[in-house]
C-alpha cells in the first residue's frame, strides 16, 4: 500500500508541473463556469433595487394614491400586479414582497376618530425579515405623509373633516366635545393658512399608526436555482474530471511508450498495483479540483449546499466513475495520439448529451432522453440535486449507483485490457 501511494503522489507531482494539463484540467473548467454563469443571470440585476408587487383590489382614488406612492420610492422597483401572479412570483423568489391593498382601503383611509386604520397585506417569504421590516417601514411613512396631506391640503382636509364630523356621532358622547372643539379649530387654522404637505410626515402621537400593515408568509418554492452559477458549476466541475481524465490516460500510454511502466514492473510491484497507483492519483487529482471549483464557487460567487454530506457524496461518486473511465480509456490504444483521438471522441459526445456542454434544461426531448446514458447527466444530477434541487438520500440514490456502476465496470474493464496486453 506505501508504494501505490508513492506512486500516485509521484503522478500528482508530475500533474502539477505540466501547465497544459492544469490548464485543460482546472483553468478551462473555471472559466465555462463562469462566463456562463454570468450569461445565466448568474450576475444578477442591472438595478440591484428590491423587486415588489403591488396590487390594487380597492380601485378606489385613496388605493391608487397610495400605489402611486410606493411607486414613487426610489430604493424599490415597483410592478402593479394581479394577486395571484404576485403571490407566484414572491413564491419563486422573483419579487422580495408583494403588497396587496385590500377592498375598503379607500374609505378607511378617510377616518381617523372611528373604525380600524386602513390595512394592507404584504405578502413575503417568511425568511426574509430584513426586506419584511424596510417594506413596512416604507409603507408606514407612505401613509403618514398622505395623513399629513389629508390635514394640510385644503380641499382633502374639508372632506376629511365632514368625514370625521359624522364618525362623531357613533363615538361616545364624553369624546365628541373635546374631538369637535379640534375639528373646528383645525377647520379655523385651514381657512386662515392653508399649507403644503410636509415631507416625511409620521404618524401621530400617543402610539396611533396611520396604516395597519398584515403579514402573510408565502413559502418561496424550491422551483429553480438561486443563480446562473448553481447551474454552471456543476458543468465546470464536469470539465475539470474530463481534463483530468485525459491527462492521466494520456500520461498511462506515455510511460508505456517510453518504457517507465517497463521499468516500474522490473520493480517488486505487481501490475495491478501500478494500476492501482494510477487510479488513486487520478481519483485524488480529481477530488483536489472538485474542492478548488466548489470552495471558489462557495467564497466568491455565492453558491450554497443545504446538503454539505450529500454535496460530497456526489463528487465521490462522480470523481470515481471518471477514473474508471480514464482507465478504460487508456487501454484502448498504444499511442498518446491514438488514446487522445478515443478519449475524446467518447467524451464529447457524453458532454454534449449530459449536460455538460449546455444545461438540460435547454435541450430538446429527445435529447434529454437519449441523455440518460451518459454518466455525465448523472454526475451533473446529483452534484445540481446537492447544491440546489434539494435531494433527499432517497432520490440521490440512483444517480450515486449509476455513478458507482459506471465506475466499478469501467475500471474492471480497462485493468483487464491492460493484464491481457501485458500477457500477450
Amino acid at each position: 500500500m506505501n508504494a501505490v501511494l508513492a506512486l500516485a503522489l509521484k503522478d500528482l507531482r508530475l500533474l502539477a508541473r505540466n501547465r497544459a494539463a492544469l490548464f485543460f484540467a482546472l483553468v478551462w473548467p473555471l472559466i465555462v463556469a463562469v462566463l456562463f454563469g454570468v450569461v445565466f443571470g448568474g450576475g444578477g440585476g442591472a438595478t440591484g433595487k428590491p423587486r415588489v408587487a403591488v396590487v390594487d383590489l380597492d380601485r378606489s382614488a385613496g388605493s391608487a394614491e397610495f400605489a402611486s406612492g410606493i411607486g414613487g420610492i426610489k430604493e424599490l422597483e415597483v410592478d402593479a400586479l394581479d394577486e395571484a401572479p404576485a403571490r407566484d412570483l414572491v413564491r419563486q423568489g422573483k419579487r422580495v414582497a408583494a403588497i396587496v391593498i385590500p377592498k375598503g382601503y379607500g374609505e378607511a383611509s378617510k377616518r381617523v376618530f372611528h373604525g380600524e386604520a386602513p390595512k394592507v397585506d404584504l405578502l413575503i417569504d417568511p425568511s426574509r425579515k430584513a426586506e419584511q421590516a424596510m417594506v413596512s417601514g416604507m409603507l408606514q411613512q407612505i401613509a403618514g405623509e398622505r395623513f399629513g396631506k389629508q390635514l394640510t391640503d385644503p380641499a382633502q382636509s374639508k372632506e376629511w373633516i365632514a368625514t370625521a364630523r359624522a364618525d362623531l356621532a357613533q363615538e361616545p358622547e364624553e369624546q365628541r366635545a373635546s374631538v369637535g372643539d379640534f375639528l373646528t379649530s383645525l377647520e379655523r387654522m385651514q381657512a386662515q393658512q392653508p399649507a403644503p404637505a410636509p415631507e416625511g410626515s409620521t404618524s401621530g402621537a400617543g402610539g396611533w399608526r396611520p396604516l395597519t400593515v398584515t403579514t402573510t408568509a408565502v413559502t418561496r418554492a424550491n422551483a429553480g436555482p438561486p443563480s446562473g452559477f448553481a447551474i454552471t458549476f456543476p458543468q465546470g466541475l464536469l470539465w475539470a474530471l474530463v481534463g483530468c481524465l485525459m491527462s492521466f490516460a494520456a500520461s498511462m500510454v506515455s510511460e508505456r511508450t517510453s518504457g517507465t511502466y517497463l521499468r516500474l514492473r522490473a520493480s517488486p510491484m505487481s501490475a495491478l498495483e501500478l494500476l492501482l497507483g494510477k487510479g488513486l492519483a487520478c481519483f485524488l487529482a480529481m477530488l483536489t479540483l472538485a474542492t478548488l471549483l466548489l470552495g471558489l464557487a462557495f467564497a466568491v460567487f455565492g453558491v450554497r449546499t443545504p446538503t454539505p454530506g450529500l454535496l460530497l457524496a456526489a463528487v465521490l461518486m462522480s470523481a470515481f466513475a471518471f477514473t474508471g473511465i480514464m482507465m478504460l480509456i487508456a487501454s484502448v490504444g498504444k499511442t498518446v495520439q491514438a488514446v487522445s483521438g478515443a478519449g475524446w471522441a467518447l467524451m464529447m459526445p457524453l458532454m454534449l448529451l449530459g449536460g455538460g456542454m449546455m444545461p438540460t434544461f435547454v435541450m430538446p426531448a429527445w435529447m434529454q432522453s437519449v441523455g440518460v446514458v451518459s454518466p455525465v447527466r448523472w454526475a451533473i444530477r446529483s452534484v445540481e440535486g446537492a447544491l440546489w434541487r434539494g435531494f433527499s438520500l432517497d432520490e440521490m440514490a440512483p444517480g450515486l449507483g449509476v455513478l458507482a456502476a459506471v465506475g466499478t465496470l469501467a475500471l474492471a474493464a480497462g485493468v483487464w485490457r491492460f493484464r491481457r496486453a501485458e500477457a500477450t
